[in-house]
């Protein structure tokens, strides 16, 4: 007999003594809230989102009223839903003056699955819902006032309020909440929703609203919902990789644990998340000084806040040790780099199809002249642009060798796309920046096109639906690159890490193009990567697409730690072209 159960956290960050009962009485009474539904028979949709309004309606937390501001003095909320039985989601980035950020992306689940609004556009979906809007002075308390005027510098924040629990420094800031549940049907649901960093810089967007970051639900394994530093969060894919623990036959409580060492390890970061196996097996761990948590079901009604309050926690286990890449002198690599591109029909793809070769053997050149792995993708990717003369309003690039990141999405009037979010990676803390952040970023660093020539490249556009790129230098590290054409307010899933792109030293490099939807709902270049095991690469790829129902118009590219390219081709009718050219010198 399935027992409906629901977890919901209230953040994980160094939550100060004069906020700790208030803490976790707010996740107490969410919980609650979220049971009352699943005892009535509610779906899991449904009672994660009463546990998440609970939550955001409560001033001690970081989510609706109670989001902290901005570098400019406002408030930006995210937020997503997605229904483990159908994995479909709904997320939203940036959003201003909504009471419930929940509640719209549930809209936009039920309206636009699988769809990513951000700013002004989840806006303008908000009053076409009539969704409840909320002032400035209404969602900001005077904690949240007081504690941007101290905030002087976005590091800060982040040391003192993301510290781990051995270095804790003086708490500061709020963080993200969520909720997970499993219904008396066996179906399942994750949601978060955050007002992000105090004094971050606008459009900064973690890990919150990204599927396969902030969280994920899949009826056939479980629910996540993480919470801590967002761009650690992001650079590991913490709810995909702890739901691939899961499939492999870890306890829910095993898998948040080990994958939490291995975000300290590898990215020195910290947070927490809660887990809901599809059998209703109970995992939470943090890493961080505190995170307020509560689940309820029969007979069982707990909560916590320090570590050890009812869950065996990370510092009494013995961290998962991470192997190291080979460097190289002992492993010497040959350079290789792969590009492709999808176009909307077999005429457009062939007009251009000698590009292909061209991009690919400048962006190679690099590799062989000892430039950087991260150069040669974006290289590639921003020659591709400029002869096909494109506008971008997403991209996404991703360095293996530390996991850094840069994405952005929601501007069309920079030069080359790919070039803001090498920015972003190299020259700010933010994995991702959207919206008006993005055209302040891209001012500030001089990326912007002239404004009378915007609309003249959009004009210019050749039925080129996205440019990918992967690559692995002589030293084994590795990088991936990836944009999407412009699009009028919306995210397009290249620019969501763990989606379409995805780069590791220690599992490979890989980009996929098309337009199947599972896509994003199943981080699956997170996924492929997880799972590829080398030898028989490509019929390896092929099984794991058709498990994900992700085998029809897509296209492939990958770089395994060995330096063995792979590509795979499954175009049939939205996306029925593509053109790929891999270069190197192994002959």
């Amino acid at each position: 007999m399935i027992e409906p159960t629901i977890v919901v956290h209230g953040g994980a960050w160094s939550i100060p003594q004069f906020l700790a009962a208030a803490s976790i009485d707010g996740v107490k009474l969410a919980a609650s809230e979220g049971y009352k539904l699943l005892s009535d028979g509610a779906s899991a949709v449904d009672a994660v989102v009463a546990a998440i309004v609970s939550l955001e309606d409560n001033p001690v937390f970081d989510a609706g009223t109670g989001s902290v501001l901005n570098a400019l003095g406002e408030i930006e909320m995210d937020a997503v839903i997605m229904n483990g039985k159908t994995k479909d989601y709904g997320s939203i980035a940036a959003l201003a003056n909504i009471k419930n950020p929940i509640k719209l992306a549930r809209l936009l689940l039920v309206e636009h699955k699988n769809t990513f609004l951000i700013g002004s556009s989840a806006n303008e979906f908000a009053d076409e819902k009539n969704v409840e809007r909320a002032t400035l002075d209404e969602l900001l308390t005077p904690l949240a006032k007081m504690e941007w005027q101290k905030a002087i510098k976005y590091n800060q924040v982040i040391e003192s309020r993301f510290k781990s629990r051995v270095t804790a420094t003086q708490p500061s800031g709020h963080d993200t909440v969520g909720a997970v549940a499993l219904d008396c049907h066996g179906n399942m649901a994750f949601g978060t929703s955050t007002g992000g960093i105090m004094a971050k810089h606008p459009g900064r967007v973690g890990d919150s609203p990204i599927v396969g970051c902030g969280g994920m639900s899949d009826d056939k394994i479980g629910s996540v919902s993480t919470t801590g530093h967002g761009e650690s969060i992001t650079k590991v894919c913490l709810a995909k990789d702890i739901l691939l623990l899961i499939n492999q036959g870890l306890s829910a409580q095993e898998a948040v644990s080990k994958s939490l060492g291995v975000m300290t390890d590898r990215v020195n970061g910290s947070g927490g998340a809660i887990v809901l196996s599809k059998t209703g097996q109970i995992g939470i761990d943090f890493t961080t000084d505190r995170m307020a948590w509560s689940y309820k079901r029969k007979n069982e009604f707990k909560f916590g806040l320090d570590p050890g309050d009812g869950y065996g926690f990370l510092q009494d286990k013995q961290k998962m040790s991470v192997p190291r890449v080979l460097d190289s002198k002992s492993n010497p690599r040959i350079p290789i780099l792969i590009v492709h591109s999808v176009f909307g029909s077999q005429e457009q793809g062939q007009r251009f199809a000698s590009l292909n070769q061209s991009v690919a053997s400048k962006g190679h050149k690099m590799l062989t002249s000892k430039g950087s792995v991260v150069d040669a993708v974006v290289s590639a990717i921003m020659e591709m642009e400029k002869q096909l003369g494109i506008t971008c309003n997403a991209s996404v690039v991703m360095n293996g060798q530390d996991l850094s990141v840069g994405s952005a999405s929601g501007v069309a009037n920079v030069r080359h796309h790919i070039e803001l979010s090498k920015h972003i990676m190299m020259e700010t803390p933010h994995t991702m920046v959207v919206g008006k952040g993005v055209s302040l970023l891209a001012e500030k660093a001089g990326l912007l096109h002239e404004t009378e020539k915007v609309s003249e490249l959009k004009e210019s556009r050749t039925g080129c639906l996205g440019i990918g790129a992967v690559a692995m230098d002589c030293h084994g590290n590795l990088a991936c690159a990836q944009v999407s054409p412009y699009q009028q307010g919306w995210t397009a899933s290249a620019s969501l890490i763990g989606s379409h792109a995805y780069a590791d030293n220690m599992s490979g490099a890989v980009s996929l193009l098309g337009s199947n939807e599972n896509i994003s709902k199943e981080s699956l270049a997170k996924h492929l990567l997880f799972h590829h095991q080398g030898d028989d690469g490509s019929d390896m790829i092929r099984q794991l697409l058709e498990e994900c129902q992700s085998n029809d118009d897509i296209g492939v590219i990958m770089i395994d730690t060995a330096g063995h390219p792979f590509v795979h081709v499954s175009m049939s009718t939205t996306c029925s072209s593509m053109y790929y050219d891999v270069i190197t010198n192994r002959d």
